[in-house]
């Protein structure tokens, strides 16, 4: 039996790993400069968005698919997606730019249930094909009710959004962030989607405690 397309359905070609050519012709590419939500409140290097997910059924289904249907191929292939596609990172006076893929941490509780986290996954494929490491060294101190239908506003006064970046017991200067060889010159928050941008603010103050170096973020999709 041929392979099926993930998003539709359709019978996958050789070269299709995930879904068809169809569907990824209609899922709408992000144009745009997504760091703007945050009104200046954070000092982001730069920031990538692949896709628009607003209004678009195959998006959605992609989405949908490695959050909540245990499609974990889904968030590897979107992330290869991601380093095909995305500009490289550029910072004014650094010709080298050595960026470190960290992927917005899942609560313990969640990831025993879901078995993976999908940032971690997506920032592996954009690992992939840039070459660029993943570090995966923070951690989410609680759990909650899902955010997706609240605000900005709401989703940073909420609980479940208290993230750290140094393990129990060790000294911020001690963090393995700070202990790669060569060392980074760029951060790159990685997360599923930036809407209200709540999550990436409390993950971005996490990680100023330990690095004061530049920081960006790069998400699959955004409204």
């Amino acid at each position: 039996f041929p392979l099926r397309c993930a998003l539709c359905g359709a019978a996958l070609l050789d070269d299709e790993p995930f879904w068809c050519g169809v569907c990824d012709a209609a899922m709408p590419r992000y144009f745009g400069d997504a760091a703007a939500r945050f009104d200046g409140r954070v000092d982001w290097a730069a920031s990538r968005v692949l896709l628009r997910h607003r209004g678009s059924p195959e998006v959605a289904a992609l989405l949908n698919g490695f959050k909540y249907k245990g499609r974990e191929g889904l968030a590897l292939e979107i992330g290869r997606s991601m380093g095909r596609e995305l500009s490289a990172f550029s910072i004014p006076g650094d010709v080298g730019v050595r960026p470190v893929l960290v992927p917005v941490p899942l609560h313990a509780d969640k990831m025993k249930l879901r078995g993976y986290n999908q940032a971690e996954r997506i920032a592996a494929g954009w690992s992939e094909v840039t070459g660029w490491p993943v570090l995966d060294v923070l951690v989410r101190e609680a759990t909650g009710a899902a955010l997706a239908a609240s605000d900005r506003e709401e989703r940073m006064g909420s609980q479940a959004l208290q993230y750290r970046a140094a393990e129990n017991g060790a000294e911020p200067e001690a963090h393995p962030l700070l202990m790669l060889s060569p060392p980074p010159s760029l951060v790159v928050l990685v997360d599923d989607v930036a809407t209200s941008g709540a999550t990436l603010e409390a993950v971005w103050a996490a990680v100023r405690e330990v690095w004061d170096g530049p920081i960006a973020f790069g998400c699959a999709a955004s409204p």
